[in-house]
């Protein structure tokens, strides 16, 4: 092999020797700064995405809470109608039994025939009634508050740049071979970067967004 070197002619074996030199300095030197560029120069897309991304899962959340909020308070609103209608019905029986057995007692059949009296509700059972409207209203009133903690921008911070990593990584000689010639040769790898980023934010070495683990 060393043989068959010797029959190389100089000016080609020099460049050869040149642009492997060229290509190793690219190798080892350069393209380690290329790679750290690139990946903070998709940071902020990646960010844009999350931010979206959570957002609009915020906003789907937010208002599933909302729905089902109105589902406990028509509910409760319910029964708070129900008891209201049957305390109305009670208290005015009340007042039609004490009116009537003012009337029998006026004419003295209530001496007479004291099963003529009509039976008046229970104080206690009115009672309960009223609490319970009380205690309902003051249920709706204690409903916590919608609220979702967001996702700070040092979390989206942290797995864009995960994400940023793992877009890059393995492509080391395709950026030593673009950056040797000069930006002549663009091998598929890098075109596909961004690409890559985007799926690398779905890949669990990056974690799972708070907001999926709310879902």
């Amino acid at each position: 092999m060393i043989g068959q070197l010797d029959k190389i002619p100089e000016p080609i074996m020099g460049a050869s020797l040149a642009v492997l030199g060229w290509f190793g300095l690219c190798y080892t030197a350069l393209t380690p700064r290329i790679l750290e560029a690139e990946s903070e120069s998709v940071i902020p897309a990646c960010m844009a995405q999350l931010e979206a991304e959570r957002d609009d899962a915020f906003e789907t959340l937010a208002q599933r809470a909302e729905n089902d909020r109105r589902r406990v308070i028509d509910r409760i609103e319910s029964e708070i109608s129900d008891k209201t209608a049957k305390l109305q019905q009670l208290e005015t029986l009340s007042r039609t039994a004490r009116t009537y057995s003012g009337l029998l007692g006026q004419s003295g059949l209530s001496r007479l025939a004291p099963q003529l009296e009509l039976p008046e509700p229970k104080s206690e059972d009115l009672e309960a009634l009223r609490k319970g409207i009380r205690d309902a209203r003051a249920a709706i009133q204690n409903l916590p508050p919608i609220s979702f903690p967001r996702a700070p921008e040092s979390e989206l911070l942290k797995t864009c740049a995960c994400a940023a990593m793992q877009s890059v990584a393995g492509k080391r000689t395709d950026y030593a071979i673009s950056l040797a010639s000069f930006r002549l040769i663009e091998p598929e790898a890098i075109s596909q970067t961004k690409t890559d980023m985007g799926e690398a934010l779905r890949m669990d070495a990056c974690g799972t967004p708070s907001w999926e683990r709310l879902s």
